[in-house]
């Protein structure tokens, strides 16, 4: 469980309670909690450890070699302590690990986002170099 721990896209937030392979439809699901007792409200800049309430949040993670990754986040929900605040409740929010709302990592995000600009520049470098070089050695491309 040490290494995968390791692989968890923020080991200091994260506790990993259990890990299943599925090998028929190679997925790797792991269930993870946030391990925070007090957090900060965005709002009003409060600190809290009242707790609400849990949640799950279902994400996609990178892929660990042929399998992709299903992480099943247990988060809390939170009182605010300050009564002049509009919101009473608040989401406990992972920064570093996804955005509210998402449901694919920050890495996974940008891994994708990443590879797909690449693979863009790549194809639109090649098309402009090959269409230069077959009109020079007379070679049509189309």
């Amino acid at each position: 469980m040490k290494i995968l721990e390791n692989l968890l896209p923020d080991k200091n937030l994260l506790q990993l309670e259990s890990c299943n392979l599925d090998e028929e439809q190679g997925i790797i699901t792991l269930l993870v909690s946030s391990n925070q007792t007090s957090v900060e409200f965005s709002v009003c800049n409060s600190q809290t450890s009242k707790i609400h309430s849990h949640y799950k949040r279902k994400l996609a993670d990178l892929s660990w070699a042929s399998y992709s990754t299903s992480i099943k986040l247990h988060v809390c929900k939170f009182f605010c302590i300050n009564f002049k605040c509009k919101r009473q409740i608040f989401t406990e929010r992972l920064a570093s690990i996804v955005q509210p709302w998402a449901c694919r990592t920050i890495r996974r995000r940008i891994t994708i986002n990443s590879h797909y600009y690449y693979e863009y520049f790549m194809l639109s470098t090649w098309d402009t170099i090959a269409e230069k070089f077959g009109f020079l050695v007379l070679v049509p491309f189309f």
